[in-house]
């Protein structure tokens, strides 16, 4: 049976789209994200892409991840959990995993783009696809999973735990609010720091396959780009980031706060 929070993820694709939030007050009440779990990518010896200034991934997803978590701290009711706040390995079952035991409204797990040529550029978000997802979802999901060590047998598993999961009708409710969370976050960090953005796709990341709230997977920019990997080191552009991400996360309360008080 779908609970009320699931009928309310449904209906939050029939919403309007809520207005640009303005800046938010001191400790402004969230109607739904009454916990937000927040997955700094990689971390130890996992070090993600290399940016064009000599750092590793790993290092800057863990500052955006707390630019984000000090802002809704401050600025919001929410609880905000981070799945690490230092650099240490972390499984990628284990991260949504952490994120179900902390009952959390939503997860985000926060990455860096990359590409061979660095000519790649601008801002996307991801959200859980079927099996049959595309090629180049899978070449992402490749990449961003290169350094996690987890076997193909594992995988196999994982896929089959997935596709188990995803015919309970609360978990599909889940993956329909995680699209309109995608774009939400998408839109709202386009309009912060005027990146370029790619939109909103699908992909069978792992750390999303064992989800049962609304997650998804943010790419920040491309580290490998000479100007946005240069962008991307500047910590007053990291910020702009996190506030972009704060916007849709707010936005999204917003949508799932009307579709309850409508619901009932």
């Amino acid at each position: 049976m779908y609970s009320a929070l699931s009928a309310a993820l449904l209906l939050a694709l029939a919403a309007p789209p809520a207005a640009a939030p303005a800046r938010p007050p001191a400790a402004r009440a969230l109607g739904a994200l009454r916990v937000i779990a927040i997955d700094p990518g990689h971390g130890g010896d996992n070090r993600g892409c290399l940016g064009v200034d000599g750092t590793w991934e790993k290092e800057t997803t863990l500052d955006i991840a707390r630019r984000v978590a000090a802002i809704l701290g401050r600025e919001t009711t929410s609880v905000v959990r981070l799945t690490r706040d230092e650099d240490r390995p972390l499984g990628l079952r284990e991260r949504s995993d952490l994120a179900g035991r902390w009952n959390a409204d939503v997860f985000l797990s926060i990455h860096l783009n990359a590409d061979a040529f660095g000519q790649g550029t601008g801002i996307e978000t991801w959200f859980l696809a079927p099996a049959d997802e595309g090629a180049e979802g899978q070449a992402l999901v490749e990449v961003e999973e290169a350094g996690y060590g987890e076997t193909s047998s594992v995988e196999r598993v994982e896929v089959q735990q997935a596709e188990a999961i995803a015919r309970d009708a609360a978990v599909g409710a889940a993956r329909v609010a995680s699209e309109v969370l995608a774009e939400l976050v998408v839109t709202g960090m386009g309009e912060r720091t005027g990146a370029r953005v790619r939109g909103v796709r699908q992909a069978r990341f792992g750390v999303l396959k064992g989800a049962t709230m609304p997650a998804i997977v943010v790419e920040c920019g491309f580290y490998s780009h000479a100007e946005e990997g240069m962008r991307l080191a500047d910590p007053a552009y990291r910020e702009q980031i996190a506030r972009g991400i704060v916007d849709g996360l707010l936005r999204f309360d917003a949508r799932l706060a009307g579709s309850e008080t409508a619901a009932r």
